[in-house]
């Protein structure tokens, strides 16, 4: 079926009637049976009275404290006791916080403050005790604050006597110190042990790295020490390299001036058949002759007298004949000459050659050092580079077993926490108090009670709840119900077995009738019970799926 704007209109305003006679319903139901609602609100009220009367306080005890770090000589420390970064300082405070909620922490504390009153202290303290102890104890930062943001932090205890509560904290606290105080000497203590066998490792294998290296060292001989400078600096300049450079140098000026002998050799051998060849031979190649090459221009001299004289002068002229007489004394004085030079020439080239020899035989022993050098170069590196790295781990170890040792000291003299004041249980208990428990306990009672009376009193206000027809029963639906019911006289039989509502208690009459006020809808007033109304809601459910249907 489609609905008209009218029909929603009349349903709206149909939603206040209703509304108000829902309201009257439960009022004249809390008339008609008040001992169904006020019985349960007394009852819960008196429960929570006694509960509040019987319920001892609970305070809460709270020790400030202060962590800090360990004092070191470190260079990177800005001052001793700093923590180097937040995330240091949260996890100390963390691990303060697990050891706080130990088992031993927890049963020393227990023990050294006793049972409480009225508690046999044999068998203290029980496994019963020290799991309620511990959601007792409480490890928290300030207010507005994180674990890791400051260095302060408070170990709350809560207990029902206050004085008890602030020995429990004072005792958790001085467990806490003394825990911590041992796990630091048990972790030093762990760490000395480790690194006092990484000592002995590391000096067992830097040892048979020196043994190794003297091996090589031995092979070597004299020339360990440009070994030692080749390792240290490989393009650097040694006594052999030195050496070397000098040699090649010397031979190359041997080689040259044998080269320069023999080639000067070669030209007096042509000059002693032909002595133009020696005028043209360059002054250069007789600097080791300085005997011949003065003959060599006397002879130019006497040359260019005679050319002088003879442009002149005839050849008959004594003058002329004076130059040619010259000319030909001079190269018969070159001649003896040159015959001498080569004799000198041959003994230079002889001793030349003997040094070449000479320079290339100390020239092949030097390389052969150093190649000899270059083979053992590679195990020589390898040992020194193998202790040098022992040498480096053995000093990282001896000196982080020194911080060790210095920080297993310092655990067993000193404390890293420091209490602020003493405990503080503030003016008031932190459990609810008794007014809120009284309040708490009347609403809670009136409204068991409201409930109660909901479920034992069969009424139009169950069918509202049951159906919606409290605030959205329309008047066509009303009207059809009240003549369903009107001319239902017995109730039919259902697929479903129906409820039965409680019997009235033998202590209340049964309620008269109530007469339909005007205006009120007829099935709020009529009281026939569950099973009736529920016939009639069916049908008229059946009939309106059926007409949809159609619809």
């Amino acid at each position: 079926m489609i609905s008209t704007p009218a029909d929603h209109g009349s349903s709206t305003r149909d939603n206040g009637p209703a509304a108000d006679g829902f309201l009257v319903e439960v009022v004249r139901m809390m008339r008609q049976y008040p001992f169904r609602w006020t019985v349960p609100t007394v009852v819960c009220l008196l429960c929570s009275l006694v509960f509040a009367l019987v319920r001892p306080d609970t305070w809460q005890a709270s020790q400030a404290l202060v962590v800090r770090d360990e004092g070191s000589t470190r260079s990177d420390q800005l001052r001793a006791g700093d923590f180097q970064h937040v995330e240091q300082m949260k996890t100390v405070q963390e691990t303060i916080l697990e050891l706080s909620r130990s088992r031993s922490v927890l049963a020393q504390a227990l023990t050294t403050v006793g049972p409480p009153a009225g508690t046999a202290p044999v068998g203290w303290p029980s496994d019963e005790a020290i799991s309620g102890f511990r959601k007792d104890v409480q490890v928290k930062p300030p207010k507005g604050a994180d674990f890791g943001t400051t260095e302060v932090f408070y170990v709350k205890v809560k207990d029902h006597d206050r004085e008890r509560a602030r020995q429990l904290v004072a005792a958790v606290c001085d467990q806490v110190k003394r825990q911590y105080q041992q796990l630091r000497d048990e972790k030093a203590q762990s760490m000395i042990d480790e690194l006092t066998q990484t000592v002995r490792e590391v000096r067992i294998d830097r040892d048979a790295a020196t043994a190794r290296l003297k091996k090589v060292e031995s092979g070597v001989g004299s020339d360990l020490a440009e070994l030692r400078i080749l390792q240290i600096s490989p393009s650097g300049n040694s006594d052999l390299r030195r050496r070397v450079s000098s040699l090649e140098t010397e031979l190359r000026a041997s080689e040259s001036t044998y080269r320069r002998n023999a080639e000067l050799r070669r030209l007096l051998m042509e000059a002693r058949g032909d002595l133009r060849t020696l005028v043209a031979t360059p002054n250069a190649l007789l600097e080791s002759q300085p005997g011949l090459r003065r003959l060599k221009d006397g002879l130019i001299d006497a040359q260019i007298r005679f050319a002088t004289a003879r442009a002149r002068l005839t050849d008959e002229h004594p003058e002329v004949v004076a130059a040619i007489a010259a000319v030909d004394e001079v190269r018969r004085h070159l001649t003896s000459e040159i015959e001498l030079a080569i004799r000198g020439v041959d003994s230079e080239m002889r001793l030349a050659q003997t040094q070449i020899d000479a320079l290339n035989e100390q020239l092949a022993q030097t390389n052969e050092r150093l190649r000899k050098l270059a083979g053992v170069r590679a195990e020589y590196a390898k040992s020194t580079a193998e202790i040098t790295t022992y040498d480096q781990l053995l000093q990282t170890a001896q000196e982080n077993l020194a911080d060790a040792r210095a920080s297993q000291a310092a655990a067993r003299t000193a404390s890293l926490i420091t209490l602020i004041d003493t405990p503080d249980t503030g003016a008031r208990p932190v459990s609810m108090p008794r007014r809120y428990l009284l309040a708490a306990g009347l609403f809670g009672g009136f409204a068991v009670g409201m409930g109660l009376l909901f479920v034992t009193v069969p009424s139009s206000l169950q069918l509202g709840a049951t159906f919606g027809l409290a605030t959205a029963a329309s008047d066509a639906q009303t009207k059809r119900a009240t003549s369903v019911i009107q001319e239902t006289a017995q109730p039919q039989p259902l697929t479903e077995p129906p409820s039965i509502s409680p019997a009235t208690p033998p202590s209340e009459p049964p309620a008269p009738r109530a007469p339909v006020p005007t205006g009120e809808p007829p099935v709020f007033a009529a009281e026939r019970g569950r099973f009736s109304l529920r016939y009639a809601l069916s049908k008229i459910a059946a009939e309106s799926h059926a007409s949809g249907k159609v619809s």
